[in-house]
């Protein structure tokens, strides 16, 4: 049997620990209502089942279907990454977590997943150059990179990040918390204006 300090050291403790730390900080923060709260890993079956459960209840909250849309299509492209790009833990799980919140004007949408610790950096900046472009330059950059990734038959060409920036026209927010000498659970935030 595992004892408790050796499971809030493992790293299926640590990311489950995190998941629990960022519900109450985001209620301290005027996010009273939690919709969502996943913690472990991402199957197909689990993002259809999510999907569908997330637009009822926005249908039920009196969300434009505009709304809706932009928040079916973060939320694909927000677990989809962690899908593709997710590390796996010491046991193969490709752990990570996802949360939405809501207050009474935006709703608050928060993925993380396990990143390589030497591609963070780069992707910190990547985050910082698109939440400093206007909304005409987010459109150019994403046509730019759909047709490389086109082209080029490859990945990671930051295409969901765009996306989101332009969905909901906020800028993302990312942080980090280190889980080993190789890994850090990176976590991405966006608001989504219900308005």
């Amino acid at each position: 049997m595992i004892e408790l300090g050796e499971y809030k050291q493992s790293i299926h403790g640590t990311v489950r620990m995190n998941c629990l730390d960022r519900q109450e900080f985001l209620r301290d923060m005027g996010y009273p209502k939690i919709i969502l709260s996943h913690f472990g890993e991402f199957s197909i079956d689990f993002i259809s089942d999510i999907s569908e459960r997330i637009e009822s209840y926005m249908i039920s909250a009196g969300d434009s279907k505009d709304v809706i849309k932009r928040m079916f299509t973060i939320l694909i492209e927000g677990m989809k990454n962690i899908r593709q790009h997710g590390l796996r833990d010491e046991r193969g799980r490709q752990l990570g977590y996802l949360l939405i919140v809501q207050s009474e004007n935006n709703y608050l949408l928060e993925v993380a997943n396990l990143v390589d610790k030497d591609g963070y950096e780069g992707l910190e900046l990547y985050i910082e150059k698109i939440n400093s472009y206007d909304q005409e330059t987010l459109v150019q950059k994403y046509n730019d990179a759909l047709d490389k990734e086109f082209f080029e038959k490859g990945h990671g060409s930051g295409l969901g990040l765009l996306i989101t920036r332009i969905k909901t026209g906020n800028k993302i927010k990312v942080s980090r918390q280190e889980i080993n000498d190789e890994m850090i659970l990176c976590s991405f935030a966006v608001e989504l204006n219900r308005k």
